[in-house]
């Protein structure tokens, strides 16, 4: 049996990111292992016995050129509360292994320095391109856009289609990039398919360090006795999230 400690910035189901890190637990401890969990502090969230270990809530729906908001843009580089409140988290229930899911922003990456510390191996699922794409996507309304040049993501409003947001962005990156920070303390990159892994080589990852493994699926959650009344063949199934980005309108012209 294995202590695992389970890091998301979101501790209810908001995307498929959160889905597959709550199934990933439940499935760990089915096979008996102890599973801890490290997240930040919200109304919505799912019951913890390690919520006191939680981080305080930070939204950052909407950028501001503010003292709140300089605030929030030094804790997205870099978070003392995270690190000391893991550390703690650490030191009452040591965990042998780290799994990371999204801690972009509001638990940010000073949490890995703690794990280092402490020696714990530490796995990343890489959910989106945000290590290589300071806007997750490598998309700018609705375009491709993969920016080779710093100033190109501003210039572009590629986050939040806001020049403030885009240079924060931009520069939390530069200074993650610059400190190696994810490529150092990080053992082993989790891609679920193999295009973002040779996405990411091709962005300078190091490819012994990233291993596929699809997304997993409980069974369980699904009879398959249903029946399916539809008689048309003039139709199609879309399984996902709702957002742009999935690509479903390019799905819809394809059907037609």
């Amino acid at each position: 049996m294995k202590t695992i400690l389970q890091i998301n910035k979101y501790h209810y189901i908001r995307r498929g990111a959160e889905r597959y890190y709550f199934n990933l637990s439940d499935l760990l401890q089915e096979k008996g292992h102890r599973v801890i969990h490290f997240s930040m502090q919200d109304p919505r969230n799912i019951p913890s016995e390690y919520a006191k270990y939680f981080v305080s809530n930070m939204d950052i729906a909407k950028p501001t050129f503010n003292l709140s908001g300089l605030q929030k843009a030094l804790r997205i580089i870099y978070s003392r509360e995270s690190k000391k409140n893991i550390e703690a988290l650490i030191r009452d229930t040591r965990p042998e292994i780290a799994h990371i899911h999204n801690i972009y922003h509001q638990l940010s990456p000073s949490i890995l320095s703690a794990l280092k510390k402490n020696n714990i191996p530490v796995v990343m699922s890489l959910h989106d391109y945000k290590l290589i794409s300071p806007n997750y996507t490598f998309l700018c309304r609705e375009e491709i856009c993969e920016h080779r040049h710093w100033y190109e993501e501003i210039t572009h409003r590629s986050v939040k289609d806001s020049y403030v947001a885009s240079a924060w962005c931009m520069l939390e990156k530069i200074i993650h990039d610059r400190w190696g920070i994810y490529k150092n303390a990080i053992d082993l990159f989790l891609a679920p398919s193999a295009f973002i892994k040779n996405k990411f080589i091709e962005y300078g990852f190091d490819e012994r360090k990233i291993k596929v493994l699809p997304y997993t699926l409980n069974l369980k959650d699904y009879s398959g006795n249903e029946k399916n009344n539809i008689q048309s063949d003039d139709y199609i199934l879309y399984f996902g999230g709702l957002s742009k980005e999935k690509g479903i309108g390019v799905l819809l012209d394809a059907m037609a």
